[in-house]
């Protein structure tokens, strides 16, 4: 895709301050407010079907005490996926990859992060790149990972398709990946994503000015470090409330044309 002077806004597991997280309530409410692009997990389950769920165990947003990939599809697929953030979305349910993409198809870009832990392969890659070339929609798509492992593998079967490595200084993390490491272990991806309190104008100007990387921070909640982020030259925002932020780069870059 082509990355502008103003950065493209990203709705965290949908539209996630507003509806449940990862759900077609979330990715509709982000249609309806126009949000260009969308961030979503992806997990393999145990009958090697790409459900879209952010945790590793199914409990915080199901109910079920369950790991996800020790699942198979069939076992989850009726479970009450919306009631945990709120009652009026008890119809809910955990959608496949292939339900958004075929519900919403080009309208957006997906920015879909594999959730995988360990180095071995599980067969994700290879899953997922079935569905992103069943859907021809290649384009529209960027994968991303804290594991250097999937990210490298996904790019020798797609060089077609951007990858992201993510990284934090989270206690989840490993030590090795804080720093921005997993963008060398998965041999140098076009997008990184780092936490947004990585980000400040001296490394702006190394990451973005200098070695002219792609740069999505997360995830990007209140106005003022919305506005640091675009000041900072970042391609794109991911964010809990992306019609907030919509507006709010909107606003700013009128009031940049008014002066």
């Amino acid at each position: 895709m082509n990355w502008g002077a103003t950065p493209v806004v990203f709705g965290h597991r949908g539209y996630a301050a507003r509806a449940p997280e990862n759900t077609l309530a979330g990715f509709r409410l982000a249609a309806e407010h126009k949000v260009p692009g969308i961030e979503l997990d992806i997990h393999l389950t145990a009958d090697k079907h790409l459900v879209v769920l952010h945790d590793h165990n199914l409990f915080r947003t199901t109910g079920l005490d369950a790991g996800v990939e020790q699942t198979r599809y069939d076992e989850m697929r009726e479970l009450d996926a919306g009631s945990w953030f709120d009652p009026a979305f008890s119809s809910e349910r955990l959608p496949l990859l292939e339900d958004i993409l075929a519900e919403f198809g080009s309208s957006f870009v997906y920015d879909i992060e594999i959730k995988q832990e360990g180095r071995a392969a599980t067969g994700i890659e290879e899953q997922l790149l079935g569905v992103i070339r069943r859907f021809g929609l290649e384009a529209n798509c960027f994968v991303s990972s804290f594991n250097p492992f999937p990210l490298r593998r996904f790019r020798k079967m797609a060089p077609d398709i951007p990858v992201a490595a993510i990284y934090s200084s989270h206690d989840d993390v490993p030590p090795i990946l804080r720093c921005g490491l997993g963008a060398y272990m998965s041999g140098f991806p076009q997008l990184v994503k780092p936490h947004h309190v990585k980000i400040n104008r001296l490394w702006a100007w190394y990451h973005i000015g200098l070695r002219r990387r792609i740069v999505l921070p997360w995830t990007v909640n209140d106005a003022e470090t919305a506005l640091r982020m675009a000041a900072c030259g970042v391609a794109g925002i991911i964010t809990d409330d992306p019609g907030m932020v919509l507006e709010l780069l909107s606003a700013s870059a009128a009031e940049s044309l008014g002066n």
